[in-house]
């Protein structure tokens, strides 16, 4: 019985620690903004807890940043059809999403995602989404 309360102890520990681990999007994403970026893949990391999309974009100044993409975990996205060679360094793609908190960091939380030589869209549309994103 003694072995049993040490393991249940032990797993919630373990769940708890996860559960804090992750970090509810408001804090580090401003989801009352929604900003458009286009660009050229410059890497495609497929994984997770999340996959990171490095995005280069150059400014109307002609000013170029490379932004660091937030998506969803490889299981979700392998649901959507979506795998670790679908995207590579030079392409060309729109992405819709949240900017992060600090603009001089250049985030941004994906909602979605257009490859612009095929024009193959992926959404991550949320309940009552009225966001340039979902249409």
């Amino acid at each position: 019985m003694t072995r049993w309360i040490a393991l249940l102890v032990a797993g919630w520990t373990i769940l708890g620690a996860a559960i804090y681990a992750h970090h509810p999007l408001s804090e580090v994403y401003d989801e009352e903004q929604t900003l458009i970026l286009e660009g050229e893949v410059s890497s495609f990391l497929f994984g997770d807890p999340h996959s990171m999309v490095h995005l280069r974009v150059r400014e109307i100044d002609g000013e170029e940043h490379t932004w660091a993409v937030e998506w969803r975990a490889a299981l979700q996205l392998e649901r959507q059809g979506w795998n670790a060679g679908v995207l590579s360094e030079g392409e060309r793609v729109r992405i819709c999403g949240h900017p992060g908190r600090d603009p001089g960091v250049f985030r941004l939380y994906l909602r979605s995602l257009t490859q612009l030589a095929t024009g193959r869209t992926t959404l991550s549309p949320q309940p009552d989404d009225s966001t340039p994103c979902a249409r």
